[in-house]
Parts: C-alpha cells; structure tokens; sequence
C-alpha cells in the first residue's frame, strides 16, 4: 500500500488530466458530539455521586460552623484566581494558529497571575478573620493560598485536551480529582482534623489533578515562544468572559460575606452545602454539555444555518432536563436535606428549595454562553454579566432580613434574570425569534407547574418524608420523584406532544463520523495557491488552505504518512479520525505558505518532489498544453470525435515561454 501510494504520488504529473486540488470533506460533530456528551454526563455524574458521599460523610463528621469557616476562607481565593486565569484557557481554545505558542504563553501568564493572586490572599487573611468574625476562617485563608500557584499548572493541558475534544478530561482527570478529595477529607475529618481536613484535602486534590492532566494531555512549557504581543490578542478576546467569571465569582463570596456578616458561620455552612446539593443535578448536564458545546459551535461559526438548528437542540434538550429537576427540589428539597444531612442541617434544606431556579438559570446560560464564545461574539456576554451583577446584588440587598430563604431566592432570581438576558442576546447571532424560543421552552414549564403542584401538595399536606427513618423517607422522596416525573411527561405529552420527538431527535446536525481504528484519510494537495494556469483571487488558496486546517486540529488527529501506513501494515491502530496530509510535485507556495500554517498548529505533512520540476529541466504536461494552447493560431480543435473551442483571447493569459 505505501509504495502504490509513493508511487501514484511521483507520478501524478504524468497520469493526472489536471493538478489535483482536494476539498476535504469534514466529518460532521454528530457522532463525535453525542459520544462526547454521553462520556462527559457519565464521568460527571460519577463526579457528582462522589461529590455526594462525600459531603454526606462530612455532614456527620464536621459542624456547620467548621463548613462554614472553609466556605468563607477559600472566597477570596475562588475570586481571585478567576483574574489569575483570565480567560487565557478559552482563548487558547479558540486559537486558530500559532497554538504552540499561545500555549507557552497562557501557561507562563497563568503562572503568574496565580503567584499574584496568592500574595493578595495572604495579604487579606487578616481582613478576612475580622469580616466574619471567626479567626479560623482567616487561617484557612492564609493556608490554602498556594492551592492557588498549584491550581495554575491544571489551565494549559485541560485546555488542549478539550481544544481536540479529548473526553479523558471529563472521564479520567476530573473523577481521579474527587476521589482523592473525598479520601483524604474524610479520612482527615474522622481523625479529628476538623476544618484542616478540608484544607490538607484541597491541595491533594489540586495535586493530583495536575498530574493526571499533564501525562494525559503530552503538553509540555517550552515547545513554543511566549510573547506579549500573543498574551495581548488573547487576553482581549477573554476578557468579556473573566468579567463574567469574577462577577459571578465576586457573587458568591458577597452572598457568603453577607450571610456570615448578618447570621453566623453555621449559617454559612447551611448555605454552602445547600447550594453544593442544589447546583449537583444541574451540573451534570451543564458542564457536559458545555464542555462539548464551545468547541462544537466553534467549529460551526461560519454555517450559520447548522449554528441556528444546533443551538435549538441544545437548548431544547437542557431545558427540557432541568425543568423536572427544579420541580423536585422545590417540592422535597427540605425534606431530602435533613434525611440526607441531619436535622442541625435543616437550614441547607431551606437554601435548596429556594435555590430551585438556579439550575434553570444555569442551564439556559450554559448554552447562550458556549454559542456567544463559539461564534467569537463573547463580547456581548457583557450584558449577561452587567444583569447578572445588577440583579444579584439588588436582590440579595432586598431578600437578606428574609435569612437564609431571602439569600437562595436572591440566587435564583440573578440566575433566571442571567438567562433571559443570554437570550435576548443570542436571538440576533443564531436569527431565532421571540415566538421560536416560546415554542421551545414554554410547554415544557407548563408540564413542570403540573407536576409540581401535584407533587408538592402530596409531600406537605400527606407524606411528610424528613418525619421518618432514614431509609423509609428516601424512599418516600425517590417515589415522589418518579411520580413528578410520569405527571411531567404525561403533560408534556398532552401540551405538546411533538416536543418529545424534536428531544429525542439526535440527528440532522452533522450525521455519522467513522472512526475505525484501521480507517486513513489521506488529503493529497499539489499547489496551494494560483498559478498562471489555475488562476484565481489572490490569497484564496491559502486562506482556504488555513480554514482547512484549522478545522482539522478541532476534529481530526493529523499523523505522519510513513507512521501510519507502517502501523497499519503491522495491524496496529491507528488514532481516531486519523488524517494525514501530502503535497505533490514541489511547488515553492508548498513551503513558503503551506509550511508556515502547518508548522503553527504542529501538523506533519509528506512532500513528493520531482527533480526534473525543481531544476526547471522538465514541465507537467498541463503546462506544456498551456502553452500549445496559448500559441494556436486556430480557435477550434477536434480531438476524438469532439470539437473544442479555443477562444480568441487565450493567448492574452498564456505565457509565451515556460516561466
């Protein structure tokens, strides 16, 4: 197979009725995406269920106030290094060259942002000890601001993996981060640490997650050339995205300084796991599918009809998921809490039902975001952010003498007021309408209103589930879950009986990619740019040539041609979407133009070259043609049977001599 392949390459120019130029067709992101999101729902959801335990174990073994002291320690921290990442990790993702580089550059950027952000927390401590009232809380500031520095080093490898949608991200590094946390909190917590637990825990976590992404990912510092002139173009396109992040960010820690500074840290205990039981259902969905939905609407910029039908579908399947879940926490999310955690934890009860429609802000947000990203128009996440500041804080101020009710619907109703905004925002870039995104969303809510009225009077005025045992009550809470479930479905089906099949439509997006381990695409190119006898625009063959390119280091594995045709003689695997790239003849763009584009994103490539070409002593037959052509005096030609027409003006775009 190598040596027919060689030698059909050497001998294009004498069998060939024309220099071939290749338009690969791309493999559509179905197949590839629907994997994806199926890896990345069930590494999270392992995450999730870990997560869970854990924090189930912990409720047993640690107070309120030891939670709460964590919570409030590590604020300042969560806020900071938001600036220390500053988005970088993003933009490398939505770096179309230089890659290389861009990752030496984020890598070194973050590095020091984090040193920067350490120094402040260390700093701070002493503010944050007197804010709270509780000098543990400034201790475990101080302690845990190296996690920072260490948290660093995790940026560049994640981003790379999720850059070529490499799932080992999801389904290896994040679950091997939430075992070791959990093992070593508990472990830590039944000898009698207390809060230190938590703290010892965060930096074996941190640890392991760095060592996981960096023999996964194969990236290393040094293979390119930071500069500033990189950290500048990419710290412009982040920023709309950081500001959104420290807003949110910045959020959190004011809702925790303002239930520390008006209750107590056992209040802030009750309001960090419930928000943590709260947000798990709805990130499971969230982060899975935006993990998957920024590099797939990237990839899907420049069709503004797949954008559109893709966006659609996400948010249809999203919201169609969450919905049902808000209901039940509204209906049994007190009752599962104190089952779950025990009766001092009532409180986080109270937060998770309040807390309810903040899965569905979020999910919502999650898919208005990854498109405005996507599309390269984050800048209009600005608006999403300036609401979600505007209205996060107005309501907090408002809801607070309500306690820790007033503090969780303030969370909700930031988060709902942040959906509605993405939307508003994204209906222009993907040209969806008002009465489209009603059709979608609206049914489905009503289905949800059905089921929780049911449900919920059932629960209050009969069941009672946080009254009995442990094991009778959560059975109580998983019976009433199913039975929202069946009335939701059941309505849905009677308010819009077709959304079901738009749900479970999983095609029309792209259709099937193969990914055999024995299958080779070979793109074989000649010249890259125009030539006297294939003319055209300038720069149109090499800016097609790039765009070619860039989709290729999104979704396919770019291999040296010797490698794989040796690993497939030896019946080895080849990677998925294996893809390799040759150029025939020698021409000087192959270097001077192709080179540089596949140098910036590490791509090899194979040159065929043909000595009697390169030292001008011969000429490919269509050229010679050219020229016959170009000197005919006559302006028709019967060749087999057929009479051609020459033209009048041939002459005018033919050379004369071979050049």
């Amino acid at each position: 197979m190598a040596q027919r392949h060689r030698g059909h390459a050497r001998a294009a120019w004498e069998s060939a009725a024309a220099p071939v130029h290749v338009t690969a067709r791309v493999p559509a992101l179905g197949s590839v995406l629907r994997r994806g999101a199926a890896l990345s729902v069930l590494a999270l959801g392992a995450v999730q269920a870990i997560t869970l335990g854990q924090t189930l174990v912990l409720a047993r073994l640690l107070t309120p106030a030891e939670v709460g002291a964590f919570a409030a320690g590590t604020s300042l921290g969560l806020v900071l290094m938001v600036f220390a990442e500053g988005a970088l990790t993003q933009a490398l993702i939505q770096r179309d060259g230089d890659v290389r580089d861009a990752a030496d550059t984020v890598f070194w950027a973050t590095l020091a942002g984090a040193v920067l952000a350490a120094l402040a927390v260390l700093a701070a401590a002493p503010l944050v000890a007197d804010l709270f009232g509780d000098p543990a809380a400034g201790a475990v500031a101080a302690a845990s601001a190296g996690a920072l520095v260490l948290h660093s080093l995790t940026h560049v490898p994640e981003a790379l993996m999720q850059r070529r949608l490499d799932f080992r991200r999801r389904i290896v590094v994040d679950p091997i981060g939430a075992v070791v946390f959990a093992g070593v909190a508990v472990a830590m917590a039944a000898a009698g640490w207390g809060v230190w637990a938590l703290v010892v825990a965060q930096y074996a976590m941190v640890t392991a997650c760095v060592l996981a992404g960096w023999v996964l990912s194969g990236w290393r510092p040094g293979r390119g050339r930071p500069s500033v002139r990189l950290w500048w173009a990419l710290a412009r396109y982040g920023f709309p995205l950081v500001l959104g992040s420290f807003v949110e960010r910045g959020r959190d820690a004011l809702e925790i300084a303002v239930v520390g500074r008006a209750l107590d840290a056992s209040a802030v205990g009750n309001y960090r796991y419930g928000r943590r039981i709260a947000v798990l259902p709805a990130t499971v969905v969230v982060e899975a599918g935006g993990f998957v939905l920024f590099p797939a609407f990237a990839r899907l910029a420049g069709d503004p009809e797949r954008i559109r039908a893709a966006f659609l579908q996400a948010l249809t399947w999203i919201w169609f998921l969450a919905l049902p879940v808000a209901a039940v926490l509204v209906a049994c999310g007190e009752p599962l809490a104190v089952l779950l955690l025990g009766e001092p934890w009532r409180g986080a009860g109270v937060v998770l039902t309040a807390m309810a429609g903040f899965g569905l802000g979020q999910a919502v947000t999650a898919v208005t975001t990854e498109v405005l990203k996507g599309v390269g128009r984050s800048a209009r996440i600005n608006w999403m952010t300036g609401a979600g500041l505007v209205s996060g804080v107005g309501l907090l101020v408002v809801l607070v003498p309500w306690g820790l009710p007033g503090v969780g619907l303030a969370v909700s109703g930031g988060a709902l007021v942040v959906a509605l905004t993405g939307l508003a925002m994204v209906r222009t870039v993907v040209g969806v309408s008002g009465r489209e995104l009603t059709g979608r969303m609206l049914p489905a809510a009503a289905a949800a209103v059905v089921a929780l009225l049911a449900v919920g009077f059932l629960e209050r005025a009969v069941v009672h589930a946080d009254t009995w045992s442990v094991p009778v009550g959560l059975g109580l809470v998983a019976a009433e879950t199913l039975l929202l479930g069946g009335i939701y479905l059941a309505a849905l089906h009677v308010v819009a009986p077709g959304l079901a099949r738009t749900v479970g439509d999983g095609h029309g997006h792209g259709g099937d990619v193969r990914t055999r381990p024995e299958r080779l695409l070979i793109l074989g190119y000649h010249n890259v740019e125009s030539t006297w006898f294939w003319p055209n625009r300038p720069g149109a063959g090499i800016a097609t040539f790039a765009r070619q390119m860039r989709v290729l280091d999104r979704i396919a594995n770019v291999v040296p041609l010797d490698d794989a045709l040796d690993a497939l003689a030896a019946g080895r695997p080849l990677p998925p979407r294996a893809v390799a790239l040759t150029f025939d003849d020698g021409y000087r763009d192959n270097l001077e133009l192709a080179a540089p584009v596949l140098r910036g994103y590490g791509m090899p490539a194979t040159i065929y070259l043909v000595p009697g070409f390169l030292s001008g002593e011969q000429h490919a037959w269509w050229e010679r043609l050219g020229w016959a052509v170009g000197g005919a005096r006559a302006r028709r030609l019967r060749l087999n049977g057929h009479e051609l027409e020459l033209g009048e003006d041939g002459n005018a775009c033919v050379p004369s001599r071979p050049p």
